[in-house]
């Protein structure tokens, strides 16, 4: 398993949890079978921190909505030994797709567009060049799915040092000049560009912006009141970890500038929470099951 992705499985493990009733944790933990496995998984993501050579982990283990089991392993911050503890905040990168998703859901609940509708029709400035003849338009469910068929990334170098995410307007102006890669439906192409459109339909039919509506619709009824859609406002807590590169040749890790802009792909930090106080919506059918595309 990659490092990346082992990091991102364990901090989402340690967010989306609700304070136990003390009385049911105990008697679960008390069990044998559940102390010696609590043992192992300690054991098993201290390991993984030392072989990923991972500078913080935060997890808890959780027993029919009941959290049985939480810790931090190594430091949130390495430079000042800052420890990670289970309330710890992290950046949770692209897992925001799903709350991103979410809302969209919800609103097409509400009536708000149906899951075939051309995102253009939602969104009117949306105009991307369909450069394949034949090809089935680009739908909600289509950018939801990764099946569009549409670039991967808005076209600005966002992903480079010092990680400026472009602002609704350039995302805009770009949007016209680019085009889609495949035909829709043909291949999965994974697009941070879809679900930055997936949160502007979002903002667009609620009438509020990406962060209200989030907040309103999804976390505070989930109680996740240490958690916020606009990452900006997390720098500044003194429980946020600080970011780290992937491994260098050198196998350390860079320490990672805090990134800025508008937050195009819609980034969340969290941790706590209370699951289930709100009903999931289904997640959109696929209509065939399509080919990876080819990497670009």
């Amino acid at each position: 398993m990659r490092s990346s992705t082992v990091l991102r499985s364990l901090a989402i493990t340690a967010v989306l949890l609700m304070t136990a009733s003390p009385t049911r944790a105990q008697s679960v933990t008390d069990h044998p079978r559940v102390v010696e496995a609590l043992n192992v998984v300690e054991l098993w993501l201290s390991a993984q921190r030392d072989y990923h050579r991972l500078p913080g982990v935060s997890a808890g283990v959780v027993y029919d909505q009941d959290l049985i089991w939480s810790e931090g392993f190594g430091y949130a911050d390495r430079e000042s030994q800052t420890p990670a503890t289970p309330s710890t905040m992290y950046s949770i990168c692209s897992i925001s797709k799903l709350f991103t998703s979410v809302g969209v859901m919800q609103l097409r609940d509400m009536g708000k567009f149906r899951l075939d509708d051309e995102v253009g029709s939602v969104l009117p400035w949306f105009e991307l060049v369909q450069s394949h003849a034949g090809s089935a338009p680009v739908t909600v469910e289509g950018i939801l799915t990764h099946s569009a068929g549409i670039p991967r990334e808005s076209d600005y170098p966002y992903w480079t040092d010092p990680f400026d995410f472009p602002t609704h307007d350039q995302v805009v102006q770009r949007v016209t000049s680019q085009e889609t890669l495949y035909p829709a439906w043909k291949y999965f192409q994974y697009s941070n560009l879809g679900l930055t459109l997936a949160g502007e339909i979002v903002s667009q039919t609620s009438g509020q912006s990406f962060g209200e509506y989030i907040r309103g619709h999804i976390l505070d009824p989930l109680g996740m009141r240490s958690t916020t859609p606009e990452i900006g406002d997390a720098w500044d807590n003194p429980n946020m970890a600080t970011g780290y590169s992937a491994t260098r040749r050198d196998g350390e890790r860079k320490k990672v500038k805090p990134f800025s802009g508008h937050r195009s792909s819609y980034g969340l930090c969290l941790h706590g929470g209370r699951p289930g106080a709100i009903r999931l919506v289904a997640a959109p059918p696929a209509r065939e099951r399509w080919k990876r595309a080819p990497r670009c």
